[in-house]
């Protein structure tokens, strides 16, 4: 096995991504995983996403835009075959070029939400020098950090949340592949921000969507996706540069359909470029922001801007210094926020259901006891239609490149 070769002399301390990626001892690759025949355990699509990113940041390639055949590698990784020509894939994973832009697209449909329970993360984490700690090699990693990412997600599971979403920033690479499995266990997607990850003298800020389902054996899973932010802040670009850093930019935007709820995800400074979050106009029921953001006034300007010109659901979730995490829909100002809010010393949830038969039944309807404001000009009718219809997953594969 020639992944990884480790000996008491080396010192490669396995806590820490960042140390294991920059190690030359570390030399992944797709063959030596299919080589290896004397694994006790089945490799699952969350294990292989998350290998296949390690894979790129080692070579220092990852720009968001790759597709990585997960499917396929599941069969020939763990028993070396092909898959059955009978096996109709639940993971759709694909690109298409949407007005020039290059778009990831995935989907996982096993069921049809026409309500679905949200958990929004309030938590101190990431700290104010999150970006200055990485650089010097001393990321948080205590005791606190993981008790406070597990928290939250275990009362999310507790009051019955389908999709739990953390801030930017807020979950340290090392734990990923741990929330990954639970994740799939407990049947509940996470959307949230990886904290910056190094390599070399480039700095990737990354957000990750997890999305579960029963593979073909019934087993608990779920497909990862990651998505590299193309849009940083002044500040993060400053702060890199003056220690001899770059920020790497992504080339992709991000689709998602999971059991037809339709979303895209932003993270913080790409909320501000008006074609990244109005370029899935009509094809979306919701808006997701991870966010670490002081300029809370600007950020909610642009919430209320787009529930109406998007006409759907925007999701924020920022860190609880700074607040304004909500939930948010195209209704009257009163009755706008779902969810709003800011502070407190220690991390909690705040569940609530989000209706989506609701929104599209109103968007098709829109003289419907006024429930929501009304529709903007250019709102696409037949993506409404497909997705009240649960009829945009075979639309979207039409479309693939």
């Amino acid at each position: 096995n020639n992944i990884l070769h480790l000996n008491d002399e080396a010192g490669l301390d396995l806590k820490s991504a960042s140390k294991v990626l920059g190690s030359e001892m570390f030399n992944p690759s797709i063959e030596s995983l299919e080589n290896y025949f004397y694994r006790p355990y089945i490799l699952k699509y969350s294990d292989l996403c998350l290998y296949h990113l390690y894979l790129e940041l080692s070579k220092s390639e990852f720009d968001g835009s790759t597709d990585p055949e997960i499917r396929e590698l599941y069969y020939r990784v763990n028993y070396h075959t092909t898959p059955p020509d009978d096996d109709e894939p639940i993971v759709e994973s694909f690109q298409f070029d949407k007005e020039g832009d290059k778009c990831n697209v995935t989907i996982v449909e096993e069921d049809r939400f026409d309500n679905i329970m949200i958990s929004l993360a309030s938590t101190d984490y990431p700290s104010e020098d999150v970006l200055k700690r990485v650089i010097r090699e001393e990321p948080d990693r205590s005791e606190k950090r993981y008790r406070s990412l597990s928290l939250i997600f275990n009362d999310s599971c507790r009051n019955g949340a389908n999709l739990v979403v953390y801030p930017e920033c807020s979950i340290p690479l090392d734990y990923l592949g741990l929330l990954t499995r639970k994740c799939g266990r407990n049947r509940i997607s996470m959307i949230g921000g990886i904290e910056y990850v190094l390599r070399g003298k480039k700095i990737y800020n990354i957000v990750v969507t997890v999305l579960p389902f029963m593979n073909v054996f019934n087993e608990p899973d779920a497909y990862v996706r990651f998505h590299l932010k193309r849009h940083y802040a002044p500040s993060e670009i400053d702060e890199a540069r003056k220690s001899g850093y770059e920020c790497m930019t992504g080339k992709a935007l991000n689709l998602f359909g999971w059991n037809n709820f339709w979303f895209s995800t932003l993270c913080c400074f790409e909320t501000c470029s008006v074609e990244d979050r109005t370029a899935f106009k009509s094809y979306v029921d919701a808006l997701i922001m991870v966010e670490y953001n002081r300029d809370v006034n600007y950020f909610s300007n642009i919430v209320e801007s787009t529930v109406r010109d998007l006409h759907c659901y925007c999701i924020q979730c920022n860190n609880s210094r700074y607040g304004d995490s909500r939930i948010s829909r195209p209704t009257s100002k009163e009755t706008m926020d779902l969810i709003r809010n800011k502070g407190g010393l220690e991390s909690y949830v705040v569940v609530e259901k989000v209706s989506l038969k609701d929104l599209r039944e109103f968007q098709l309807t829109p003289n419907n006891n006024n429930r929501f404001k009304p529709t903007p000009p250019g709102l696409d009718m037949e993506m409404i239609r497909r997705r009240y219809h649960g009829k945009m997953r075979e639309y979207m594969i039409s479309k693939r490149d």
